[in-house]
């Protein structure tokens, strides 16, 4: 199935692109997408975090430990958890949890 700029989404991946939703969007995505860039506009985490000292990390929050990632939000993490964003899930009950490939999603 394709969306309606033309574009399949790739097998094995929860990756979509949003639909652009006006013509200067739209110009951008086909510019970025022609040159091999993927665009992201959905799971992106509740915080983002920066300390005085430029240390950075990200963190989608859940209710409880049990409460998994939904597959846009874990499969954008562990794209930038491979890029060397640290990335968290945080729960009450949970704590801090880093972003790796064992994590629980949907």
């Amino acid at each position: 199935m394709r969306n309606a700029r033309g574009h399949a989404p790739r097998r094995g991946s929860t990756y979509v692109p949003k639909i652009p939703v006006n013509k200067w969007e739209a110009q951008l995505f086909d510019i970025l997408t022609g040159n091999g860039w993927k665009i992201y506009r959905k799971g992106w985490p509740d915080f983002a975090c920066v300390k005085k000292d430029g240390e950075f990390c990200l963190i989608e929050i859940k209710p409880k430990r049990s409460h998994r990632l939904k597959a846009a939000q874990y499969e954008l993490m562990l794209v930038l958890a491979a890029h060397g964003v640290k990335c968290y899930r945080w729960s009450p009950d949970g704590g801090f949890e880093p972003i790796t490939p064992s994590i629980q999603k949907v």
